[in-house]
C-alpha cells in the first residue's frame, strides 16, 4: 500500500440500559458544537424510511420496541412507508429480478475508505464528476430495493423534503448527490453497526463488523448478498464502474476483495485531532435525528467509544493491507485541501485509473464553486486529548500526524 511520507511541522422507555456506560445515565449535555446543529424538519427522510415492512419490524424487535413517546409519530410514519417499499420491491423483483441476478460487474468497483469525518465525502463528490464512474445517489441508497422502478415518480417528491445541507456539517445534500452505500446495506436488512442510531440507549449492535472478526457465517452471507444485490442493481441501471464510499468498509478490505476481485481502494487519512471530535459530534447528531429514543448516554462514554472504534478499525485495516498492495492508495486530506487536482491525479496514477484528463477541469470548477465552504471548528478537552493520543498513536506515527499537546 502506498502511504504518504510524514510531514514535519443514546427511548422507549428511558429505562433502557445504556449502551456506552455501565453507570447511571445523566441527562444529555449540550455542547457548543450541538448548539450549531441545523434544524431537521420532521418530514425529512430518516435512514429507516427505505426499509421493507418485515425488515423494519425486525429492527423494532431488535430494539425491544423501546420507543419514546416523542418517537411514536416517526415510528408510525415509517411503518406506512415500509409497506409501500415492500409493494414496490415486489414489483421490481417481477420486472427486473432476472436482469439483476444475471448482471455481471465486469469493471471492479472503486471504494473510498477512511474513518468518519476524514474527508471521504469530499473525495466521493470529486470522483463522482468522472463520467466513467457511477456513485450511488441518496435516493438509490435510501430505496435500494426498488429504485429501478420508482425513481421516475418518487425521487422528485423525496427531493422536496431532503434538507439542503447535512445535519452534522455544511456539506450539501440532495436526492441525486452521491451517498454512502452503508445506508443501502442497512435498508436491505443486512447487519450494520448503523442500527445503533435507531435505539441509542441500548448496547450497540453489530460492532464486530468494524473489523470483520468474530462475524458468524450467516451474517457474512447476509452482508455479501445485500452488497452484491445493490451493486448489480446499480450496474443494471448505469452500466459503469461503481464508485462506493463508506467508512464502514475500512476494516472490510479482504471481505470486499473476495466479493469484487480487482477492486481498488482509495484510503483517506486525516489528523485524528480533527477526526475524533468531529466524529463525536457526528454520532451525537445522527442519534438525535434518527433515534426512536432520546439519547441518554454521557459525553465521556461516547468519546471513549469513538476512540476505541478508531483503534479497532485501523488494526484491521493495517492487517489487511501492506506497502506492496497496488490496489490500495492512501491520500492525505490535507493534500486534497492544498491541491485537489494534484492529489487526485496521484490517486488515479497509483490506482491505474483512466480518464483523469477529462476529470481535471471539473475538479477545478467544483472547488471554485465551493471556495466559501467553512469547516466545523472543534475544541479538545483533556479527556479527549488522552483518548486521541492513546487510541491513535500508531496511526499518527504512520501518517505523519503529531500527538495532541
Amino acid at each position: 500500500m502506498n502511504t504518504p511520507k510524514p510531514v514535519q511541522k443514546k427511548g422507549a422507555s428511558e429505562t433502557g440500559s445504556p449502551r456506552l456506560s455501565n453507570g447511571p445515565n445523566p441527562e444529555p449535555q449540550t455542547t457548543p458544537a450541538e448548539k450549531q446543529f441545523p434544524k431537521v424538519p420532521m418530514s425529512a427522510p430518516r435512514f429507516w424510511h427505505g426499509m421493507r415492512f418485515t425488515t423494519y419490524l425486525k429492527l423494532l424487535w431488535r430494539g425491544r420496541f423501546r420507543i419514546h413517546f416523542l418517537g411514536l409519530g416517526m415510528c408510525i410514519a415509517i411503518l406506512f412507508f415500509s409497506a409501500i417499499n415492500s409493494v414496490l420491491a415486489a414489483v421490481q423483483a417481477l420486472v427486473f429480478g432476472r436482469r439483476i441476478r444475471k448482471t455481471e460487474i465486469s469493471q471492479p468497483p472503486v471504494f473510498i475508505v477512511g474513518h468518519w469525518r476524514s474527508g471521504t465525502t469530499l473525495v466521493h463528490e470529486l470522483m463522482n464528476l468522472d463520467e466513467e464512474m457511477a456513485a450511488p445517489t441518496t435516493y438509490e441508497c435510501f430505496t435500494p430495493s426498488h429504485f429501478l422502478i420508482s425513481s421516475w415518480l418518487l425521487k422528485p417528491l423525496v427531493a422536496l423534503v431532503i434538507p439542503g445541507t447535512r445535519p452534522m456539517d455544511n456539506m450539501e445534500s440532495g436526492a441525486d448527490r452521491p451517498q454512502e452505500d452503508e445506508f443501502a446495506i442497512c435498508a436491505l436488512g443486512a447487519p450494520s453497526s448503523y442500527e445503533s442510531m435507531a435505539f441509542p440507549n441500548l448496547p450497540r449492535p453489530n460492532q464486530e463488523l468494524i473489523d470483520m472478526k468474530e462475524v458468524d457465517q450467516q451474517k457474512r452471507e447476509t452482508l455479501a448478498r445485500a452488497i452484491l444485490f445493490f451493486a448489480r442493481s446499480l450496474t443494471a441501471r448505469w452500466g459503469k464502474r461503481l464508485l462506493f464510499k463508506s467508512p464502514t468498509h475500512t476494516g472490510r478490505i479482504e471481505f470486499l476483495r473476495q466479493l469484487f476481485p480487482g477492486a481498488k481502494f482509495l484510503h483517506i487519512s486525516r489528523d485524528p485531532a480533527s477526526v475524533i471530535p468531529s466524529t463525536v459530534r457526528l454520532w451525537t447528531r445522527l442519534d438525535q435525528v434518527n433515534g426512536f429514543q432520546i439519547p441518554r448516554y454521557d459525553q465521556e462514554s461516547l468519546e471513549k467509544h469513538v476512540g476505541e472504534t478508531f483503534a479497532r478499525m485501523y488494526r484491521a485495516f493495517d492487517q489487511q493491507t501492506d506497502e506492496q498492495n497496488e490496489d490500495v492508495y492512501t491520500l492525505r486530506y490535507e493534500s486534497i485541501v492544498e491541491n485537489p487536482v494534484e492529489a487526485l491525479r496521484q490517486a488515479y496514477d497509483n490506482l491505474q485509473l483512466e480518464g483523469f484528463e477529462q476529470l481535471e477541469p471539473k475538479i477545478r470548477n467544483y472547488m471554485q464553486d465551493r471556495s466559501d465552504y467553512r469547516k466545523n471548528q472543534h475544541s479538545l478537552n483533556d479527556g479527549l486529548r488522552q483518548i486521541i493520543n492513546h487510541n491513535c498513536r500508531e496511526y499518527q506515527e504512520k501518517y505523519g500526524y503529531p500527538p495532541v499537546p
